[in-house]
């Protein structure tokens, strides 16, 4: 939602649906849709975002949308294979699946877009802006991935994080943690515009403070970054069980709160809790300092 109270949706599959403007056009099944309504509900615009491949298997996955404070701006982030078009002309996939990011003016005409990935598998799990119009994107990758730093170093399959400022430029990248499996991968700001990620690990990781412990596979991790990419804390949480943080969000009173799910016992902030069924929810605070 924007400054003026205006609701912005991208999702899909795009099936010519009509959300007060008409029915959209869609390339194939698997193309995605942009949609704004005004603060009483009313259609404001509404627009497909397709690929035009030969596969019907193009996916145009949002995974990430967030509003530039400073001028309204969409910014809009996800995963597609092949080709896919956001207004600015065809991106083509370097190979498998690659991800995307793009912005749109407050009334859905395309700024810009562009494409990362490798010639192997990459794909977006999390993406966040921050007050400065800083962009934050967290996945994972297969093969060695430049976001405009270098290529990443990557033994299977990777998470990385990537910032990139409101003109588009690179800022810094980092390889997070290896994860063999699908992680879940959730990042926020806040407003002095640290980030900060929550995750799975499955091996000892050295996230920037030093080297964190799994308990057993499928443990969480919680980290934080100045605006600059430099470690200001981490901590890992795990029980005997599968664990997973999937939400993120920063409070007031410089709260970051953390919702995920357990099984068995975890220990958090020296309190442990125990499931009652085979997996439970936690939700947990902490202050900015990392102290529960």
């Amino acid at each position: 939602m924007d400054a003026l109270g205006n609701a912005t949706f991208a999702g899909g599959p795009n099936k010519g649906q009509d959300f007060g403007g008409g029915a959209l056009s869609t390339a194939n099944d698997e193309d995605a849709f942009l949609v704004s309504f005004d603060e009483n509900g009313v259609h404001r615009w509404s627009k497909s975002l397709g690929g035009n491949g030969p596969r019907s298997t193009d996916i145009e996955r949002i995974d990430g949308l967030a509003v530039d404070v400073r001028n309204q701006d969409l910014l809009l982030a996800g995963t597609f294979d092949d080709t896919i078009d956001l207004g600015g002309g065809d991106l083509i996939s370097a190979g498998g699946s690659d991800i995307f990011v793009a912005r749109f003016d407050a009334s859905g005409n395309h700024r810009s877009s562009k494409t990362y990935g490798s010639s192997m598998h990459d794909e977006l799990l999390g993406f966040a802006a921050d007050t400065s119009g800083n962009t934050y994107l967290v996945g994972r990758y297969l093969g060695p991935i430049d976001f405009g730093g270098g290529a990443l170093a990557v033994d299977r399959f990777d998470t990385f994080l990537a910032s990139f400022d409101a003109a588009g430029a690179h800022r810094w990248s980092r390889r997070l943690v290896t994860s063999d499996t699908t992680p879940s991968l959730v990042v926020t700001t806040d407003g002095d515009g640290n980030v900060h990620i929550a995750g799975e690990f499955n091996e000892p990781v050295d996230l920037g403070g030093g080297v964190l412990r799994h308990v057993r596979v499928g443990d969480i991790f919680i980290v934080s970054y100045t605006p600059w990419g430099a470690h200001r804390f981490s901590l890992g949480l795990g029980s005997s069980g599968y664990d997973g943080g999937t939400s993120l969000v920063v409070g007031s009173g410089g709260h970051l709160f953390v919702a995920g799910t357990f099984s068995d016992t975890i220990a958090i902030g020296g309190h442990s809790i125990t499931s009652t069924l085979f997996t439970d929810a936690f939700l947990l605070s902490l202050e900015l300092q990392a102290e529960h």
